[in-house]
């Protein structure tokens, strides 16, 4: 920890890229450490973890097994852990790449964090919202979009963004129709 600690003097974000490489060799040897390891890396140096898609990544990789998939979701209930920051979105964007499992695991850990935070929640779905605008389904990432949106009281900013998400008219089903309640909103 002192090493990462001294490091963090330099280049962060060369840093960011090494941990995930890092955590995953530790994943490798023991993944059970894996939660304890985060713990102590969030409160330590959380320029580091906070929304970075590799050590995400590698903490899902690692966590295969349901039992440390419990216990990552239980630290992030509890705030012991924290993953996801202002900028969770770049993790969502990396994370339409992965596996789906991955992206399951993913939107599991995204959740258990951000229960009780209603603000963070609204925002963070406006952030992530464009970049499932694609003719690539993601359906992962919909579903968990789809939870997080179920505890989210609706606003005119959130509507707003769930509209734009498919061009007035297109023919086609996209995205937006995923997530749009039944109901025509006109």
């Amino acid at each position: 920890m002192q090493l990462y600690r001294g490091l963090l003097d330099g280049d962060v974000d060369a840093h960011r890229d090494h941990l995930g490489s890092d955590m995953a060799i530790c994943a490798e040897a023991d993944a059970s450490q894996v939660p304890a390891m985060l713990c102590t890396l969030t409160w330590s140096a959380p320029e580091l973890v906070l929304d970075n898609p590799k050590v995400v990544q590698w903490c899902v990789v690692a966590i295969c097994e349901p039992k440390f998939l419990f216990s990552l979701c239980s630290q992030l209930l509890c705030g012991e852990v924290q993953l996801f920051g202002a900028d969770a979105a770049t993790v969502v964007a990396a994370s339409l790449a992965w596996e789906a499992y991955e992206q399951q695991y993913l939107w599991q850990l995204m959740g258990s964090q951000a229960i009780g935070d209603l603000p963070a929640q609204t925002g963070f779905v406006i952030g992530v919202l464009p970049l499932l605008d694609s003719e690539q389904t993601h359906p992962e990432a919909l579903s968990g979009l789809a939870h997080l949106l179920r505890a989210v009281p609706p606003n005119e900013e959130l509507l707003a963004a769930l509209l734009q998400l498919q061009p007035e008219g297109s023919p086609q089903r996209g995205p937006a129709d995923s997530l749009r309640p039944s109901v025509d909103v006109r």
